[in-house]
């Protein structure tokens, strides 16, 4: 069954590798006819697909690097401040331990700075994180590079495809001005 999952997967980047590249001519060519002077459905609907699919496909790398760029924002709380030293000093020394070790868990899983916390036999102490806290911490680590690739990859996309889009416009333009030039060498001259 593992061979299917490479097929399927092969012919899904066959699809959508095909799916680009006949918007990327369809574009190309829809520009180098119209500049003939070919106006028919046919080559306004090429130019119509070529140019919304790779506007589109822009369009939307753009957008998903935006949305992952602002959640890898998200992923961690800002840089926290440390307790104040009478922080808490209404409560009972369980509570204020309590708290306080709480405060400091958010904010080295939140941030990864260390604070201090109060501590009922030893009074102010640096917090030193559970395993639970370092595992909590790596997973937040890992989705921020992961949102970040995302980010940066959706950027490139977005960039390449309306990089496409021109480059596929403009040779499909300079083509036809030289496909006009060839064809008025070819006419006879009168006199």
């Amino acid at each position: 069954m593992e061979w299917l999952k490479v097929w399927s997967s092969i012919a899904e980047v066959f699809a959508r590798l095909t799916f680009a590249v006949l918007a990327i001519v369809w574009l190309y060519d829809g520009v180098r006819r119209l500049a003939l002077g070919d106006k028919t459905k046919r080559t306004l609907g090429m130019l119509a697909f070529g140019t919304v699919v790779t506007l589109g496909m822009g369009t939307v790398s753009f957008w998903i690097a935006g949305r992952s760029d602002d959640m890898s924002h998200s992923v961690f709380l800002p840089e926290p401040k440390g307790l104040a030293s009478d922080w808490g000093s209404n409560w009972s020394a369980e509570e204020r331990e309590k708290a306080s070790r709480s405060y400091a868990s958010v904010a080295y899983t939140g941030s990864g700075k260390l604070v201090k916390y109060f501590d009922q036999t030893s009074g102010w102490t640096q917090y030193c994180p559970t395993e639970d806290d370092i595992g909590i911490r790596d997973k937040g680590v890992a989705a921020k590079t992961q949102l970040e690739e995302v980010a940066s990859t959706g950027y490139e996309a977005g960039f390449r495809w309306y990089a496409f889009a021109l480059i596929a416009a403009v040779v499909g333009w300079l083509k036809a001005t030289e496909d006009k030039k060839t064809a008025n060498q070819h006419m006879p001259r009168s006199r």
